[in-house]
């Protein structure tokens, strides 16, 4: 049997992964000087010579640059009308940031998006925003824009009509840039979400400390676990602690938590620090929280999975957003009318019990 050929070393080719996969996982520089990054490399290839830290971040430099011209040529050749999406926010360095994303059908009808452009600005107002797109608009050859959709800020209005403007000086919309303007669906969904969970805002509160108690620290959690095994809770989900900003995260933390929530009571037997801890903040998790949050959850998972549809970015949402808006006006009007009838008919209920007939419960 022949023995399987050795394949070719090429330092250049190697050296080329080892830039990509240092910007796909997104590792720090200092990463490829470790000691045990070396003895690891040096014994899978001996004669490949690893990079400073120095020389990584040039070639990283080096890569967005090639990537930038080859980005450049492929919107001149394959984009004609392109829609436009940009986001602003602040990091915990208090530093702002912008991104504008390219979304277009190339000549083969394949739908494609791109991020045009990821850059520090100095404010997030109106203005800020129009010049951050106008050039990257210049940078990119871009001209024709279809829509631009940003999320319901005030600011955003005002950047709108300064953009509208500068493209109706190049004579490149359509209706001259009616329509231009898209607000963003998901986004409209976050604020009425955001705004009913303030109806529960302290429930949700408790149940957060709960949560970011047992997950402080690695004996903390094993006891939460311990808890977990005695009360043979079969979901094999973690309780995840949420982003306070994205409510889609206090979901799926609530609705996890919610799922163990035998175990935070059986804590309370294990863990006398839990019960001391959260007792000088806003307090253990009552009865009537675990309730609140039991009756939004249902209304939680239908703004949830309607974001999840609309939010998608490897097929048109356009279409579907009405849709979903819809779905949801359906689903909590139902949940309405059997919450009114249950209502209704316990009151009714009473009446009879009230003249002397007595109806099973």
């Amino acid at each position: 049997m022949n023995s399987p050929s050795c394949g070719r070393f090429d330092q250049e080719s190697c050296q080329e992964e080892l830039v990509k996969m240092f910007v796909e996982a997104e590792l720090p520089f200092r990463f490829v000087e470790h000691v045990a990054f070396r003895k690891y490399s040096n014994a899978l290839q001996p004669r490949f010579k690893i990079l400073s830290r120095y020389t990584l971040a040039w070639n990283i430099v080096s890569l967005w640059n090639a990537k930038k011209i080859y980005l450049n040529k492929f919107l001149s050749e394959h984009c004609q009308r392109v829609c436009l999406t940009t986001d602003a926010w602040t990091s915990p360095q208090n530093k702002s940031y912008m991104c504008l994303t390219a979304h277009f059908i190339d000549n083969d009808w394949i739908l494609h998006k791109k991020i045009s452009n990821f850059h520090q600005v100095i404010s997030h107002t109106g203005e800020a925003m129009a010049k951050f797109v106008e050039s990257c608009l210049h940078e990119r050859g871009l001209n024709r824009v279809l829509t631009l959709t940003v999320d319901n800020a005030t600011s955003n209005d005002t950047g709108v009509q300064h953009l509208k403007k500068r493209l109706l000086s190049w004579n490149n919309l359509i209706l001259k840039g009616d329509y231009i303007h898209i607000r963003c669906c998901a986004h409209v969904l976050n604020l009425i979400v955001s705004s009913g969970l303030k109806e529960i805002d302290n429930s949700v509160l408790r149940i957060r400390a709960a949560v970011k108690y047992i997950r402080s620290s690695p004996s903390r959690f094993m006891k939460f676990k311990e808890c977990v095994e005695k009360q043979n809770i079969e979901y094999k989900g973690h309780i995840c602690l949420d982003v306070e900003t994205r409510w889609n995260s206090t979901y799926l933390m609530l609705d996890a938590a919610l799922k163990h929530k035998k175990a935070f009571d059986e804590l309370l037997f294990h863990d006398t620090k839990y019960a001391n801890e959260l007792g000088k903040g806003i307090g253990l998790p009552s009865y009537e929280d675990w309730e609140y949050v039991e009756s939004i959850l249902p209304f939680l998972n239908i703004f949830y999975e309607a974001t999840l549809h609309i939010s998608g970015t490897s097929y048109v949402t356009s279409n579907m957003y009405m849709l979903e808006v819809v779905g949801i006006w359906n689903e909590i009007n139902h949940t309405v009318q059997v919450v009114l009838h249950i209502i209704w008919l316990k009151k009714w209920k009473k009446n009879m019990r009230n003249i002397g007939l007595n109806l099973p419960s």
